[in-house]
């Protein structure tokens, strides 16, 4: 049986010359061994039909701007079985025993859009890390894999504390997933965007130009007539501290409205005026973020 992750990161050994987006990533190459020639948005993980809690992962892989749709993305998961280990079954390839056997493959489809159906993974016995699945990504577009954050529960004790000794990398995005409750069923959501905090990554810093931006926002009409507003006060929009640098909020600009989704940031719109129509495009934002599990409880906590 196997426990420990390893780490994600490896760049010893690389050669000074050879760039590779995502810094490199221990493990990550294992996707490639028993990949499926054919793969679906759908996976069912070997832990399934298994002893554990069903769980099912689902969301959207976006294209580098957070709202188009990127499909045929391939993602690789492994994950810990019910009793927090990495066990591997006698026939699998000896490279990938390390993994586990609850590992899988979904590609994404025109929508962008991927499913994982798995048990929920337990914490390594004896230490301190809170449960998670990996997760390795390839693009059609980028020579090779690289990996994004784990996800983990919001739900799970060890998050807290691990977080305050552990900085997060948001590589794709926050992997802190919501937990959601359909009968006995688990359900959590978990977007990607591609290339977001991803090391050496083929697309400019910014994600969008203040002229493209204002040239989307040109036609104003009225007032927005916003009539709640929540203060958050920060040292600065670059203090690492309290993760306030995440957000990318340049703080040269009149106004940045920012739309969460499960205490994710998933879009964030530049210099808007206040009128009806801005007013109506947030709306419709806001709705766009209620997927189908949107109205799902979450889990009581005693």
């Amino acid at each position: 049986m196997f426990v420990s992750c390893n780490g994600q990161t490896s760049e010893k050994g690389q050669k000074e010359t050879t760039v590779l987006v995502g810094g490199g990533c221990d493990g990550c190459e294992l996707m490639y061994i028993g990949m499926p020639e054919e793969i679906s948005s759908v996976s069912t993980s070997p832990g399934w039909n298994e002893k554990g809690q069903k769980l099912i992962v689902t969301g959207t892989v976006f294209q580098p701007d957070g709202k188009t749709p990127a499909p045929n993305v391939i993602l690789y998961y492994w994950q810990t079985d019910a009793g927090g280990y990495y066990t591997p079954k006698p026939e699998m390839d000896e490279r990938t025993k390390r993994h586990g056997y609850i590992r899988g493959w979904v590609k994404t489809g025109v929508n962008g859009k991927y499913t994982i159906k798995t048990i929920r993974p337990a914490p390594y016995p004896d230490e301190d890390s809170p449960a998670h699945i990996h997760l390795s990504v390839k693009e059609p577009g980028i020579a090779n894999e690289y990996y994004t954050d784990e996800i983990h529960f919001d739900d799970d004790k060890l998050l807290i504390p691990y977080k305050k000794k552990n900085k997060l990398e948001n590589r794709g995005g926050s992997g802190i997933v919501r937990i959601l409750l359909q009968d006995s069923l688990q359900i959590a959501e978990h977007d990607i965007v591609l290339g977001l905090n991803i090391p050496n990554y083929p697309k400019n810093e910014s994600k969008y130009s203040k002229k493209a931006r204002q040239k989307e926002l040109e036609q104003i009409g009225k007032e927005l007539n916003i009539k709640n507003t929540a203060l958050t006060f920060v040292p600065s929009f670059s203090d690492k501290a309290t993760e306030a640098d995440l957000n990318k909020i340049n703080p040269d600009v009149q106004n940045t409205f920012i739309i969460y989704k499960h205490r994710s940031i998933v879009d964030k719109y530049i210099n808007l005026k206040p009128t009806h129509e801005n007013f109506n495009m947030l709306s419709d934002a806001l709705d766009q973020t209620q997927g189908d599990y949107f109205h799902l409880p979450e889990p009581e906590y005693h």
